[in-house]
């Protein structure tokens, strides 16, 4: 065993950064430029597709043009009610990430401890992975009612998932170098779980959050759009109620943008943070 792999575990233990850890080769302000970018091409595109949709289509009084959707979203009065309905939606989807995250940690721990465990459970885990989400939102709604509540419930079967898979790969990929280490420094079972696993699954959190973003999103506006008269969900279906179709479509495109948005902040600390939790410990392999 080389002390470099050593130091790594003792670094690991003291929560300081692994060697060879940090942004190698890249600066934040770019990362963030080229997941940015990433996300507004296909927007551009949409766009694109959009305002070729309303020139073809000009006796269509349903639809409007992008141009008159971002205008309509930049008078302050309705950037006002729109950032009150993405606040509204945003937090739900949040909470219900953070619960899901909470469960998926609590049972890839049992997971990579027990194989028994592990085949109770997975089977479970991939049957809510494959429930479509039209099909999970009135079915919540019914268990649940109509309230904040049903759109979290509503994120948390969505996120599960995808968190607990990635969660699962991450504790399993940890070096047995790494392993056996911690074990000869004396390193039980929950020490080797705080100390190494937890840390190598911190991307496989961001990861979850990208890979459940877009189902989440979609669960929480349908439950909004149909049940709980909250969010930007209610703003597009009350809109579309009173034939108010430029601020429906003004709608559309905030949650559009909204979610490029977040998408590359999450893109962002996923690089981040695989150089800082992930990097060093390919070279132990």
């Amino acid at each position: 065993m080389t002390s470099a792999t050593e130091a790594d575990v003792v670094a690991q233990e003291k929560g300081t950064p692994m060697p060879g850890s940090r942004l190698r080769h890249r600066s934040l302000p770019g990362l963030v430029l080229r997941e940015l970018c990433g996300g507004l091409v296909p927007i551009g595109v949409v766009l694109l597709l959009w305002q070729v949709a309303y020139v073809a289509l000009p006796a269509n009084s349903f639809l409007r043009s992008p141009v008159e959707a971002i205008r309509y979203a930049a008078e302050p009065g309705t950037l006002d009610r729109l950032a009150v309905a993405l606040g509204s939606t945003f937090a739900m989807v949040v909470l219900g990430y953070a619960i899901a995250i909470a469960v998926s940690i609590v049972l890839a721990s049992v997971v990579v401890s027990s194989m028994v465990l592990a085949r109770a459970l997975m089977p479970v885990a991939v049957l809510l992975g494959t429930i479509p989400v039209i099909v999970i939102s009135p079915v919540v709604i019914m268990l649940v009612g109509r309230s904040p509540a049903t759109s979290v419930t509503v994120c948390v079967l969505i996120t599960f998932f995808p968190a607990l898979v990635n969660i699962v790969s991450a504790m399993g990929s940890v070096p047995p170098t790494l392993l056996d280490l911690c074990g000869v420094l004396g390193g039980g079972r929950m020490r080797t779980l705080v100390s190494v696993r937890l840390p190598r699954a911190v991307p496989g959190l961001v990861s979850a959050g990208k890979l459940g973003l877009p189902a989440a999103l979609t669960g929480v506006i349908l439950t909004e759009y149909i049940a709980t008269g909250a969010g930007i969900g209610t703003y597009i279906n009350l809109a579309r109620a009173n034939y108010w179709y430029v601020e429906m479509w003004a709608g559309i495109l905030a949650v559009l943008v909204c979610s490029v948005l977040v998408y590359t902040v999450l893109g962002v600390l996923e690089t981040v943070l695989q150089d800082r939790y992930v990097a060093s410990g390919r070279g132990d392999r």
